[in-house]
């Protein structure tokens, strides 16, 4: 496992959970004021991707960072992530209800990731309240989630979410 705890709060940080079969390098970590994020570069046996884990901070009295300041955040940095040519993946708890049709931020975060050509995979809850906050997001045209990520066990307040992943040549015919 290799994981970066928040210093200054409790809860938060970012983790990975993965096979020691597994060639990862870390290459990047760190804080914006509304999110956190990790990034590493996943060597599996048949092919090469960059992961970045990403942990938005909800809005609260301790932490008045609004949803407004996440959006520009999020998507300057998503900008200088697009312009890699690796693929990429995105999971993370972005601490918005996207099951709630009718959730300005939700529609918002939805809108955002089309206008990056990004998709969101994960259509089942994953918080114990029943909503969908944990997603798994790639790149239209990366084409690496293979299948519907699964909502596994609850770990806390969070279940695990599995997805199976894949070469984007196999699905370039399909």
């Amino acid at each position: 496992m290799l994981h970066r705890p928040r210093a200054d709060h409790v809860g938060g940080g970012t983790a990975l959970l993965y096979k020691e079969s597994f060639n990862i390098r870390q290459f990047a970590a760190g804080e914006k004021s509304s999110f956190e994020f990790s990034e590493y570069l996943i060597d599996i046996s048949f092919f090469q991707f960059r992961l970045v884990i990403i942990y938005r901070i909800p809005y609260s009295a301790v932490y008045p960072i609004t949803s407004s300041t996440f959006f520009l955040e999020f998507s300057d940095y998503l900008d200088s992530l697009l312009l890699s040519k690796v693929p990429l993946c995105i999971p993370g708890d972005f601490n918005f209800h996207i099951d709630v049709s009718g959730d300005v931020d939700s529609a918002k975060f939805a809108d955002l990731l089309e206008s990056m050509c990004l998709t969101q995979h994960v259509r089942s809850p994953t918080h114990i309240q029943g909503h969908i906050l944990d997603l798994v997001n790639n790149c239209n045209s990366d084409n690496n989630i293979k299948g519907r990520p699964i909502a596994n066990r609850f770990i806390s307040g969070h279940c695990s979410v599995l997805c199976s992943l894949s070469r984007s040549e196999e699905h370039t015919s399909e």
